[in-house]
């Protein structure tokens, strides 16, 4: 089920891993997954090399596995750095095969050799994606409703107080540049939990 139906539908809520890296086998997770599946989330995302884990290899076969053994929608995430359209069309490919539509579209870390090839941005990622690929349902940080796509960052501290996190960045560069109609927010973490604190929602 594409995500953005359920997004439009109601309240949703939803878990996330992290594939193992390597050639570690993905057993556990497809354990820790199917655990996550019977709380009956809308949907589990599936990291992509979060914090330069390097685990991105498993990212298509753990987000198969959910969608064919859980009956849980994979969210399968895919960053624009390092990547060139030849390796996103090959994974998106892959998802496909594996039943996967629903991608969460992301920047990525930067790390040592993994610089900008032919997406700078995830908005560039997306555009590409909704051009060439349109059965899948791409999602964003924060999307308005005239397609506008924004990214924030977390600028927090330790006191789980009001904080400024992604979700608020985000926001309030679009409404900033005077946006007021918003389509689609998503929380991702690259290292640990993403906890909305529940102020901008």
């Amino acid at each position: 089920m594409r995500i953005s139906d359920r997004l439009a539908a109601k309240q949703t809520f939803s878990f996330e891993i992290f594939p193992p890296k390597g050639d570690l086998p993905i057993d556990q997770a497809l354990e820790v997954a199917g655990a996550l599946a019977a709380e009956q989330p809308d949907w589990i995302s599936v990291t992509f090399s979060a914090g330069g884990s390097g685990n991105s290899a498993n990212t298509v076969s753990v987000s198969g596995a959910i969608e064919r053994e859980t009956g849980t929608s994979a969210l399968a995430h895919l960053t624009c750095l390092g990547s060139s359209r030849e390796t996103v069309d090959l994974y998106l490919e892959a998802l496909a095969e594996q039943g996967v539509l629903n991608v969460l579209a992301l920047r990525g870390d930067r790390a040592p050799g993994k610089e900008a090839i032919d997406f700078a941005y995830a908005s560039d990622l997306i555009a590409y994606i909704k051009e060439t690929h349109p059965e899948f349902c791409v999602g964003a940080a924060l999307e308005c409703k005239d397609g506008t796509i924004y990214t924030g960052c977390n600028v927090e501290n330790s006191s789980l107080g009001g904080t400024i996190c992604a979700e608020r960045t985000a926001m309030c560069k679009a409404i900033s540049e005077g946006h007021r109609d918003f389509a689609k927010i998503m929380i991702t973490s690259s290292g640990g939990e993403a906890w909305p604190c529940g102020i901008c929602r």
